[in-house]
């Protein structure tokens, strides 16, 4: 080529040239990826609700205890929870810093925060994306969109992942299933052998690493293995107690299948008291649930010498052929059961067994079945028989299906017991601006009033945004009692309403009386709801929150007031999320429940106090 000056002048302008053109085309199509795919973290914050909770930081091999808020969470930090709960909150990365999803972490829960990242630049169509490895537990995830970029939140179990677009989600992880519930928005859910489903509103869908079923009604199955066609031990497990004589023998518990039906038999042919069942621990949380049925499909024999078989369920009631306990804990953490017996041989003597256990903590009447036959048995709703001074229980912690007495021959083939969650049914928010967006005046009128002293300034409020949120804050510095806050004119029916709950987001900063006053009527907020109760008469109910400890003996009621619910400590300055129970028990008299809404009322009370509230529903569900 050197010989050929002429040749290499060509090669090299052909070169240039073609590495022009080159570049002429590869530097802007770069620089347009890069600006339609570049991202930048979004910022997360992590709100501690009942600390301490378990953050392993990335980069950090070991979890610390945080039971404060922190923002600038990294991505690949580890947040798990015991007896405590948090909240994950993401927030897109502008000036305006507007929260674009939240992830509820309830109790024994780990979740990783893989990653959270927005496009860099607004020319960008890609949405904000979220990634979030769900290990263990229960999280409900609210997935939002600003004015002009959508979101979505992509969740990885051990047992597949769902993609979840705007809207309200529910996920849960145990060792063998992935459960994926959609409240509002919709949902792709794929397993492990990248077999998707869709799903939409008040659908959800099991997944395990082989299959996924779904989409499946919101109402779900809490039991396991229903119709007894599993090995014992693998859920359900045997025992027997309560042997009266030591020469007796135990009871029998075996799988069999009859009339086409798989069976678990119980039986004994024996002398004095024993007991001989299964039982099977559950440990599911039903505070969502607005029903819970118990379905059965039993059998019981007449078996051995008749001489041996108790009439009923025995003298006290307890020794039935079939019986059914759950085990569940109330609205206040106590540990409680519910009983249901059934029978078939009539008493003849007199004066007669007793048609309930009356050393049960529950005084259901036995049911009589004929013998020998299949009988299917459906429950009433049992969220209100497990209620409590009208809250609504929160956790189903076992069932047992057993049999008592001397001699018995009983079966059965199914039982199911279905929660069907609140969300499915047909709801109804009460309030109008719950998220006190609009100017005071429009929804939500102000006020002040019982102001002891006339040389003392009223309260202050004031609409604000703190952390994207609109919120509304009641303050007030001053001496002696003062009263200030938002009311609402709802004047609602409420009469077919089937459950109703009162959903409430606030921080408190500052109080400066311990717990709720002497009277515990001066609480940093408090919530008032006006009603009708069935008959036409004015009531109201009433719940408070503080948070400073009680240095004298204030007590944690109002005593003053027409409901006694215990005041609610929170957190000093620190975002606290309420959910009431089902308030329609406790807005029932004599069993008949109220008959409209009149209005609801958010105040602070006492000397000063400084208070905010950034979200306010009240849901009723038909």
């Amino acid at each position: 080529m050197r010989d050929n000056p002429e040749r290499l002048a060509w090669a090299v302008l052909l070169v240039s040239f073609f590495t022009c053109i080159g570049l002429a085309i590869a530097v802007p199509l770069g620089m347009r990826r890069y600006i339609l795919h570049a991202g930048v973290p979004q910022d997360v914050t992590l709100e501690v609700q009942r600390g301490p909770l378990r953050v392993t930081l990335a980069g950090r091999g070991e979890p610390v205890a945080i039971d404060e808020e922190r923002d600038e969470i990294p991505e690949r930090t580890i947040v798990a929870t015991d007896a405590t709960a948090g909240r994950l909150v993401m927030h897109a990365p502008h000036a305006d810093g507007l929260v674009i999803a939240t992830a509820q972490l309830y109790d024994n829960t780990e979740v990783v925060l893989s990653s959270a990242r927005s496009p860099r630049f607004s020319a960008s169509r890609l949405p904000h994306k979220v990634t979030l490895e769900a290990r263990a537990g229960r999280v409900h995830i609210n997935v939002s969109s600003d004015d002009s970029r959508s979101t979505v939140v992509e969740v990885h179990t051990p047992h597949g992942a769902a993609m979840l677009a705007e809207g309200s989600y529910e996920v849960k992880v145990n060792g063998m299933t992935m459960e994926v519930t959609v409240r509002d928005g919709q949902a792709s859910v794929t397993n492990n052998t990248e077999h998707a489903i869709s799903l939409e509103p008040a659908e959800r869908a099991v997944i395990d690493s082989q299959q996924i079923a779904g989409p499946l009604p919101a109402a779900r199955n809490l039991i396991l293995d229903s119709d007894f066609a599993d090995p014992l031990g693998e859920n359900w497990f045997r025992y027997n107690k309560g042997i009266q004589f030591e020469d007796q023998p135990a009871g029998q518990v075996q799988m069999t299948v009859i009339e086409g039906h798989s069976s678990l038999v119980i039986e004994r042919i024996g002398v004095g008291h024993a007991e001989t069942g299964v039982t099977q621990t559950l440990d599911v949380d039903i505070s969502d649930l607005r029903s819970l049925q118990l379905h059965l499909l039993l059998r019981i024999k007449e078996h051995g010498p008749r001489e041996y078989n108790i009439p009923v369920c025995g003298s006290k009631g307890s020794e039935c052929p079939m019986m059914v306990r759950i085990g569940y804990k109330d609205a206040h953490g106590v540990d409680r059961e519910w009983f249901q017996g059934f029978y078939w041989r009539p008493d003849e003597d007199i004066p007669e067994n007793p048609l309930e256990c009356t050393t049960c903590a529950t005084n259901n009447d036995h049911i009589k079945i004929e013998k020998d036959t299949w009988y299917t048995y459906d429950s009433p709703d049992l969220i209100p028989q497990l209620s409590h001074d009208g809250k609504a229980p929160t956790k189903v912690e076992s069932v047992t299906i057993y049999a008592s007495g001397h001699t018995y021959h009983s079966a059965i083939a199914e039982a199911k017991l279905i929660g069907i969650d609140s969300q499915t049914s047909s709801t109804h928010d009460l309030i109008l601006d719950g998220d006190l967006a609009d100017s005071l005046g429009e929804s939500w009128i102000s006020y002040n009033k019982d102001i002891e002293r006339e040389d003392q300034p009223e309260g202050q409020i004031q609409r604000a945004e703190i952390e994207g949120r609109p919120v509304v804050v009641i303050e007030r510095e001053g001496v002696g009692h003062a009263e200030t806050g938002i009311t609402q004119v709802l004047g609602a029916d409420v009469s077919s309403f089937e459950s109703l709950r009162l959903r409430l987001l606030l921080r408190i900063a500052e109080h400066n009386i311990p717990v709720c006053g002497s009277d515990g009527s001066e609480c940093p907020v408090m919530v008032r709801i006006d009603y009708k109760d069935a008959y036409g008469v004015d009531r109201e109910w009433l719940q408070g929150f503080y948070w400073r400890p009680n240095r004298r003996p204030n007590p944690l009621v109002c005593t003053t007031c027409a409901t006694r619910n215990e005041h609610i400590r929170v957190r000093e300055d620190t975002w606290y999320p309420y959910l009431s129970p089902n308030l329609i028990p406790q807005l029932s008299q004599d069993g008949e429940v109220p008959t409209a809404i009149r209005s609801i009322t958010i105040y602070a009370s006492g000397h000063a106090y400084h208070s905010t509230i950034a979200e306010v529903e009240l849901i009723g569900e038909e």
